[in-house]
């Protein structure tokens, strides 16, 4: 895989994340797709699971970057570590998954975005509860504002959308593949 054209479409895919938000958002609870989970995933069916891992952690700790919680205070904190954790989870499943699926196939794409934004939203949720929780019995002033049933439901209509938008944005990735370098095994088509 080749890491600057990495680093160039996942610079463009978080651009999208926080760009387009705000014209993609739907519904009361503003919930807009992830452009990044999206892009995990189509390296994670594509690359090399060495690299795969490495993509993953990277998207998901530029994720955690992005994101800003508020605060019981008014301010607003940074949590580094929730999406990094999530997002190599999700890579993980998709890794386990794409032998299953035909990985041309921009419908495939948005079928495992929906299983691996589930695999990796779930403990983001889970982790930023434990983290409220733990403040709250400290006593700190950096208690985010979170409640985790209103979370669940906002990551899941999160992967639902991200699935869909998957389906276009995968068949416009799966054009470009050749871009990423990627190494396949010469008589299987796999990855190395």
């Amino acid at each position: 895989m080749r890491w600057t054209v990495f680093a160039f479409f996942a610079y463009i895919f978080l651009a999208l994340d926080t760009g387009l938000q705000p014209l993609l958002r739907m519904g009361d609870g503003a919930v807009a797709p992830s452009f990044a989970l999206i892009l995990m995933v189509w390296i994670a069916m594509m690359g090399p699971t060495h690299a795969v891992r490495w993509a993953a952690l990277i998207l998901g700790l530029l994720a955690d970057l992005l994101a800003q919680y508020p605060t019981v205070d008014g301010r607003a904190v940074t949590v580094a570590g929730p999406y990094a954790l999530g997002f190599l989870l999700g890579a993980a499943l998709t890794i386990q998954l794409r032998g299953l699926v035909y990985r041309k196939h921009p419908l495939h794409t948005g079928l495992l975005t929906f299983l691996a934004g589930a695999c990796a939203f779930v403990p983001a949720v889970f982790l930023l509860t434990m983290r409220r929780i733990i403040y709250a019995g400290l006593d700190s002033e950096h208690v985010i504002l979170w409640v985790a049933s209103d979370e669940l439901v906002h990551a899941f209509l999160t992967v639902c959308y991200s699935a869909v938008i998957a389906v276009p944005a995968g068949w416009i990735l799966n054009r470009l593949s050749g871009l990423f370098g990627f190494q396949s095994h010469p008589r299987l088509g796999l990855p190395r």
